[in-house]
């Protein structure tokens, strides 16, 4: 199955944050759960390519902030934070599904100092991506679309919001770690 591009996702991206001018159910309405594995897949594979390009440094615990006025991360940070923050954003669409969570493994009895290397992050990267082609794997063929749930600051989503929610979340990290080779 065809998945976004990073081109539509950054488009979607704008619309949601800051213009706002779609929600995220509106933004992805047209696509269907396929597009959404396929692009998250595609999503994990470039992290896993950065991941292989980063020096060292990147890796390092870091305490700067940026001129968004937002704590900078480091490799390590972005990928635990993908890895638990995929927890979430599943259990969600399972809880809409009438499904049981997927089992999500929490990294946080790893904290920034412990995700030292590539060697330590890489498995939590790839652990997390097979977590996430087992929950697409589980949606059924016709899901029932009409069901929603609020979000805290985003409103009411449906299966479709979380999943661009989900996608959105992924690329902007994805631009952070790619940021980490500088």
């Amino acid at each position: 199955m065809e998945s976004l591009t990073r081109d539509e996702l950054m488009q979607i991206r704008g619309r949601l944050f800051p213009d706002r001018t779609v929600t995220p159910e509106e933004a992805g309405a047209d696509y269907s759960i396929d597009q959404f594995a396929a692009t998250l897949l595609n999503l994990r594979g470039e992290m896993r390519t950065a991941l292989d390009s980063l020096p060292a440094s990147a890796f390092d615990a870091t305490s700067s902030v940026e001129e968004s006025g937002e704590e900078s991360w480091n490799a390590g940070q972005i990928v635990m934070h993908i890895a638990n923050s995929q927890g979430s954003m599943t259990g969600a669409v399972s809880q809409l599904l009438d499904q049981p969570s997927p089992a999500d493994v929490e990294h946080a009895d790893v904290d920034a100092a412990g995700a030292k290397s590539r060697a330590d992050v890489i498995p939590m990267l790839e652990s997390a991506t097979e977590r996430a082609r087992q929950f697409f794997s589980s949606i059924p063929a016709n899901p029932d679309f009409s069901r929603t749930m609020q979000h805290e600051r985003l409103g009411t989503l449906g299966i479709k919001g979380w999943l661009t929610i989900m996608l959105v979340h992924e690329l902007s990290h994805l631009v952070q770690l790619e940021a980490l080779t500088a």
